[in-house]
């Protein structure tokens, strides 16, 4: 009797041992399988939400054009030139050239400049007499405007003086005359700038003469 109640008590144990041991090895492979799950989200570090990027348009403020340099160049262009003498008034119209180098200051809105130009004869006759050379000193002004202040409105005014020839005799003469113009002009970066201007040469002293004309420049700076 004593053997059997003996025994019972150790199968009782042994069962409760059974089953303590059990538990402990369902708890251990729970406490594996959550670390394995958890495992991948580790490796990577912790990723925090980020938050959205506003995107801000910043205005960046557009550099004017400075018209200051110095600068060289040309004219080409076509007039007419009209001669009134006591044998009657002579007109011509032709291609015209010249040459040309100024300065050229920037004063903010507007602009200024000092330019000389020379031309070489046309042999061309107007009223008996024929154009050997002219050079012309003249003050320009006027505004910028468009994209960038690139463009130039301008007036011109200045004075000239020629040397002219008699067909036939040979006599030369000096001639000395006033001009004024209009123009606009384009500067196409620092060392180039293009344009196009309308002047008008009107001669002082003997004999009334003028000239009118279109013209083409173009300049390079420095």
């Amino acid at each position: 009797m004593v053997d059997q109640s003996t025994h019972l008590v150790f199968r009782l144990i042994k069962d409760q041992a059974l089953q303590s041991e059990g538990r402990i090895m369902k708890s251990a492979i729970a406490i594996l399988t959550l670390g394995a799950l958890a495992a991948p989200a580790y490796s990577g570090g912790f990723v925090a939400a980020t938050a959205p990027v506003e995107q801000h348009t910043v205005n960046v403020p557009t550099q004017e054009a400075n018209w200051t340099a110095n600068y060289v160049g040309a004219i080409l262009g076509y007039g007419t030139t009209n001669r009134q003498s006591a044998a009657g008034e002579d007109s011509r119209e032709g291609f015209t050239g010249s040459l040309l180098i100024g300065h050229m200051r920037d004063f903010g809105q507007w602009v200024g400049a000092v330019e000389v130009t020379a031309a070489p004869g046309q042999n061309a006759e107007v009223g008996g007499l024929e154009l050997k050379w002219a050079v012309a000193a003249r003050v320009k002004g006027g505004f910028k405007f468009g994209a960038d202040s690139r463009w130039l409105g301008f007036a011109t005014i200045g004075a000239g003086r020629g040397k002219v020839e008699s067909v036939g005799t040979g006599a030369s003469r000096y001639t000395n005359g006033y001009l004024y113009g209009a123009g606009v002009e384009y500067l196409l970066n620092d060392r180039f700038s293009v344009g196009a201007e309308l002047t008008r040469l009107e001669k002082t002293g003997d004999g009334d003469a003028d000239a009118t004309g279109v013209g083409l420049t173009a300049a390079y700076r420095f």
